[in-house]
């Protein structure tokens, strides 16, 4: 009995060494991974195998800017035209500018699209036509055939 009064103080340690374990896995490693996440966002990484290199906070914001000034990021690489230059071709694909903008070719398509709507319709009407005017051939083929089959 003795024995186990000796142990329980070193039992009691052991314990609560465990527990603090089983705390720090469990609780404070994914804080602790969180902030180097973060760390890693705000300041980049560098390339590991597998991986390629994370720009940093500042080197992101630095690309969108040239995105939207026209300006290259970093040098040696070639920048993508400004918001302006990108705007000013949207309005002259939008815009009537003698036949080479998309408006003036869907313009040209919508002016065929019309004059063979009307073409459709005259054919139409003159297969009607047709059709009525041949009513009367029609009905005495019928009563020639129906005349013979009989005999």
């Amino acid at each position: 009995m003795s024995e186990l009064i000796e142990l329980a103080p070193w039992l009691a340690a052991v314990v609560i060494v465990v527990s603090v374990v089983v705390f720090i896995t469990t609780k404070v490693v994914p804080v602790v991974r969180k902030f180097s996440r973060f760390l890693d966002d705000v300041l980049g990484a560098p390339p590991r195998l597998g991986m390629a290199r994370r720009l940093s906070l500042m080197e992101r914001v630095a690309s969108i800017e040239s995105v939207i000034v026209g300006t290259p990021a970093s040098p040696g690489v070639t920048a993508r035209p400004g918001l302006d230059a990108r705007v000013a071709l949207i309005e002259h694909e939008v815009t009537t500018n003698h036949g080479t903008s998309l408006k003036d070719a869907v313009k040209r398509t919508e002016e065929r699209v019309t004059k063979v709507t009307g073409d459709v319709e005259k054919v139409r009407m003159n297969l009607h036509e047709h059709i009525t005017e041949s009513e009367p051939i029609r009905q005495q083929v019928d009563d020639l055939h129906a005349k013979y089959t009989k005999e």
